[in-house]
């Protein structure tokens, strides 16, 4: 694709770090809405980290995909693919990181 690489502010650098730091770990993937059509997911990128779950939308913001005004997470469009992987491969390709080192879970 022809877009440049974002410069990754403060806060999306820790996250990412974080998801580094977390590697061989699972990342769970909380579908929130389905739009009557299909053909829109909402979906919201969580990471365990020292116990605690740390959301992940702030990266998946920074991957390129839009917060969903209404419900908690980000705006995954299309049908007939895992949207959850999808974001999780996006986030961890925008940190330098390859989504096989990690468990992609969907609740």
């Amino acid at each position: 694709m022809g877009t440049k690489p974002k410069q990754l502010s403060e806060h999306e650098q820790r996250l990412g770090a974080i998801l580094a730091g977390a590697a061989e770990a699972t990342v769970y993937v909380i579908y929130r809405h389905r739009s009557r059509s299909g053909m829109q997911r909402v979906v919201d990128p969580m990471v365990v980290y020292h116990g605690t779950m740390l959301n992940l939308r702030g990266l998946a913001e920074a991957a390129g995909y839009r917060l969903h005004p209404t419900h908690d997470g980000v705006i995954v469009n299309g049908c007939g693919f895992d949207a959850g992987y999808d974001v999780a491969d996006a986030m961890c390709r925008l940190v330098g990181l390859d989504v096989r080192g990690f468990h992609v879970r969907s609740l």
